[in-house]
């Protein structure tokens, strides 16, 4: 699945990051970096890439939700 290199949510540019090692994705609001698991199938490649991207931007736009009795934190 070829991913694009960067990309602009709420006008900040995350880079893209592959890691052929682990599934699964996550981002990072501090270095502006998006990692996204390449160990599984194409299309689990683009689903978990469009959920955080939507993940994303509810949280640049402080809509994310956090259920009060999770983790401390709320992502990774």
């Amino acid at each position: 699945m070829k991913l694009p290199k960067e990309i602009i949510v709420a006008g900040k540019t995350y880079k893209i990051i592959k890691d052929p090692k682990k599934s699964g994705g996550w981002f990072d609001t501090g270095t502006q970096e998006i990692r996204i698991g390449t160990k599984t199938t194409n299309d689990i490649i683009l689903n978990i890439f469009l959920h955080e991207i939507i993940e994303l931007i509810l949280v640049e736009r402080m809509l994310r939700y956090k259920k009060p009795y999770e983790m401390e934190e709320n992502g990774h």
